[in-house]
């Protein structure tokens, strides 16, 4: 179970999800779940174990692969973990299963 903890400028958080106030500088267990929502409001909540650390560099991750799919298709000769990154940041489930060829003739071309 991640532990996080409560780094917010605010102080004390009434927190709904968790049915509780997690007072400043507090550490609470939450279940994924409850860390997969809590720990993007990066300005309120800390990992505070290595399970929440996962989670937070998980979404981290996808935050990231969000924002790339956000410059356009990669390059022709970009890997093809590259296009697979992008079609999936597509909404693409099937990405994996795709040939590069076909990822780049779905998907656009650049230089």
């Amino acid at each position: 179970m991640p532990v996080i903890t409560n780094v917010s400028p605010y102080g004390d958080l009434d927190v709904p999800l968790l049915r509780q106030v997690v007072e400043a500088g507090a550490s609470v267990d939450v279940s994924d779940d409850q860390a997969h929502r809590l720990l993007p409001q990066g300005e309120n909540w800390a990992p505070a174990d290595d399970a929440a650390q996962v989670i937070a560099d998980t979404l981290t991750a996808e935050l990231e692969a969000l924002n790339d799919a956000d410059d356009g298709p990669p390059a022709k000769s970009a890997p093809k973990a590259a296009w697979i990154g992008y079609a999936q940041a597509q909404g693409d489930a099937d990405a994996e299963s795709k040939t590069k060829e076909q990822l780049i003739e779905q998907y656009g071309e650049t230089s």
